[in-house]
């Protein structure tokens, strides 16, 4: 058994935190490693002649990753005046069928105006900040298509006790999606969900021929997004 703390646990250095949730039941959830890094204030910059907005370059395709953006061998440079122009240069539709798609990659300064603790939320995969990574929204597959009773049980678990929906939570998701008419972070998890099927298929295809399985190459191929249709979906925060 670990000390029962009844108070902010203070961390003063760069150290691992192991953490379960109990629920009055006595079910215990899974493990999470929580990492807490001891660093240095990044020094400060002086910038002469600034103009308001962030440089952006863009370029046309699917990227599942912010990392295969590196792919991209043309680019459309232009200037936007906020974060959340970076995701509309496109038109988009609710179920974001046939809507064109593209990476792109914003830079800019911060004004912080003095020395503190700041913290930044997005909605974009990954911020960078003085070169070091500060946010990741990779969209980790944590349960894939073939252990569904898993899914259930840690949606169930997740659900547990809330019987109506949260009013902060879905407001806070309506205004992020402009009433579900702004999907492309959503989508973009989707499409995560849909690679690790396809990734998790054809290494079960081919673990089962060389175990001496019957299978076939050629049938039921899985090409994407447009052999799938959505039905339902659970946003956990």
């Amino acid at each position: 058994m670990s000390t029962q703390y009844t108070e902010p646990i203070k961390v003063t250095e760069t150290t691992t935190l192991k953490i379960r949730s109990v629920l009055p039941s006595g079910k215990m959830s899974p493990v999470r490693n929580i990492t807490v890094e001891k660093q240095a204030l990044a020094p400060a910059k002086v910038v002469e002649k600034t103009t308001p907005g962030l440089k952006m370059k863009m370029a046309d395709g699917t990227f599942f990753k912010a990392s295969e953006l590196n792919k991209a061998t043309e680019w459309k440079e232009m200037t936007v005046k906020s974060l959340r122009d970076i995701r509309s240069q496109v038109e988009s539709t609710e179920s974001m069928r046939g809507v064109k798609q593209y990476g792109a990659i914003a830079t800019g300064y911060v004004d912080i105006p003095e020395d503190g603790v700041y913290y930044f939320t997005t909605n974009n995969d990954e911020v960078w900040i003085d070169g070091k990574l500060l946010i990741s929204n990779e969209g980790e597959v944590i349960c894939d298509h073939l252990s569904p009773k898993q899914m259930l049980d840690k949606m169930r678990f997740l659900c547990k006790g809330k019987t109506e929906p949260i009013p902060e939570l879905y407001r806070q998701f309506n205004k992020e999606t402009r009433d579900g008419k702004n999907m492309a972070v959503f989508s973009k998890l989707l499409g995560d969900a849909i690679s690790s099927i396809i990734e998790v298929k054809e290494e079960s295809d081919i673990d089962s021929f060389l175990g001496g399985g019957q299978m076939s190459f050629l049938t039921n191929e899985i090409k994407g997004l447009d052999d799938f249709e959505l039905i339902c979906f659970l946003v956990v925060r």
